[in-house]
């Protein structure tokens, strides 16, 4: 089973669950079937964040002046209140910065087949 660990981001405010960096295996992207398998096996729930979903947030204006965007200063926010969400990486993509969470729920994969 998967479980969280302790979140270190580097330099520009980025950091990565070993587990997820394992999934994706150098690769930039990973195809869908392939991530709900890897849901299904590992009993995880997974939803994404991104920068634009907090529009307050000030470094929506460096990613609009095409700065360098330094992740430090977005907070970490799990997709809701439950306590149980850990995360799997805060990383900057060709579509701009997201945070990717984790839930453990074996009644959520149960029976799922993609």
């Amino acid at each position: 089973m998967i479980q969280p660990e302790e979140i270190q981001r580097d330099s520009d405010g980025m950091w990565t669950h070993s587990a997820w960096e394992a999934l994706f295996d150098d690769r930039d992207y990973i195809d869908a079937d392939e991530l709900d398998e890897w849901c299904v096996t590992h009993q995880l729930v997974v939803e994404t964040r991104t920068l634009e979903e907090d529009p307050d947030s000030p470094l929506i204006a460096q990613l609009e002046a095409c700065a360098p965007v330094d992740l430090s200063a977005w907070p970490l926010q799990p997709p809701s209140e439950d306590p149980g969400w850990f995360l799997l990486a805060i990383i900057d993509t060709e579509d701009g910065p997201v945070q990717t969470w984790a839930y453990s729920d074996t009644k959520a994969t149960e029976g799922a087949d993609g």
